[in-house]
């Protein structure tokens, strides 16, 4: 498994810098989002909610953000995500996989303002 980072930071400007870490697919929590496996596929949830299950050859994508309150050279700062997880179980891998719609979808963005 391979998750993909991209940050967009104040100082930058909010220029995207990405980065890719490999995972170890008995690892299953990914920030807030977990995984599964089942006999039915792989069953994804949200801050412990069920979002949906992913059967073998479909693709799934859980959508949410929000903020974290860090200290950051002896000042409190706030940082703002917004994390989309995609997942495919089962499915053969080409450049443009999860750029199509996905079979399962589950949202929760709410007002940082």
């Amino acid at each position: 498994m391979v998750w993909h980072d991209v940050q967009c930071e104040e100082g930058s400007a909010f220029q995207p810098r990405a980065r890719h870490v490999v995972l170890s697919e008995a690892l299953g929590q990914f920030h807030w989002v977990d995984t599964k496996r089942t006999g039915e596929g792989v069953i994804v949830r949200w801050r412990g909610k069920q979002c949906f299950t992913v059967g073998a050859g479909r693709t799934g994508v859980v959508i949410y953000n929000g903020t974290e309150d860090v200290i950051l050279d002896h000042w409190r700062k706030t940082l703002y995500h917004k994390v989309v997880f995609r997942i495919g179980v089962a499915v053969p891998w080409y450049p443009a996989l999860f750029r199509r719609t996905p079979d399962h979808r589950w949202q929760g963005l709410r007002h940082l303002a």
